[in-house]
């Protein structure tokens, strides 16, 4: 059967094959002989699946707020998300890590052509 998916990072929307759900006991399973996406809230998703953070922001200001309260009125979630920035500020963006995303992206541009590429030694 088929099913649209998205990815909410990249906004991408692909339609896959997917196995046919399994009839668990007790339940329920319904065939669906016709399937769309709303206009409502599956299109809003997709549309903001498409959407920088800033736009998210723009156009959702209400959530903003509520997940501004709720960094303020929780302090074990404060906790978690200064370790988790300081995680990852300490592995992407000091300078050992930037260091070596340099030096491989260095390499990469240096290193020999691959064998079947020949090179015009007197330039383009």
């Amino acid at each position: 059967m088929k099913q649209i998916s998205q990815n909410y990072k990249s906004g991408s929307i692909k339609l896959e094959e997917v196995s046919q759900p399994a009839l668990k006991k007790g339940g329920v399973l319904v065939r669906s002989s016709y399937s769309v996406i709303s206009i409502g809230t599956e299109g809003m998703k997709v549309r903001e699946g498409r959407m920088s953070y800033f736009g998210m922001a723009k156009a959702r200001p209400d959530q903003v707020k509520n997940a501004i309260r709720s960094v303020i009125s929780n302090p074990a979630l404060r906790a978690r998300l200064a370790a988790n920035s300081a995680h990852t500020m300490a592995q992407h963006y000091t300078w050992p890590a930037f260091r070596q995303r340099f030096i491989t992206a260095f390499e990469s541009v240096t290193a020999a052509p691959p064998p079947n590429l020949t090179v015009d030694p007197s330039g383009p």
